[in-house]
């Protein structure tokens, strides 16, 4: 018989899928993306990318994406 698994909510945000031994399986996550002046270095597209990859490198899903554009 298979564990069951549950879900539980991290500090930073993320979920963690636990196994049933209390050990995480999954993390889920999602993408805060915001552009706060005209001027700013860095297109949403750009953070979302860096955080694309951050979340590939440690086996995170990103489940959703959020995006600010003041105005």
């Amino acid at each position: 018989m298979q564990p069951e698994q549950t879900f539980d909510r991290l500090d930073d945000g993320s979920e963690a899928e636990l196994d049933g031994s209390g050990e995480i399986t999954e993390f889920r996550a999602a993408q805060y993306v915001r552009m706060s002046t005209e001027h700013q270095q860095y297109s949403t597209h750009n953070q979302s990318d860096k955080i694309r990859k951050y979340a590939e490198k440690r086996d995170i899903e990103i489940m959703k994406i959020y995006v600010f554009h003041p105005g």
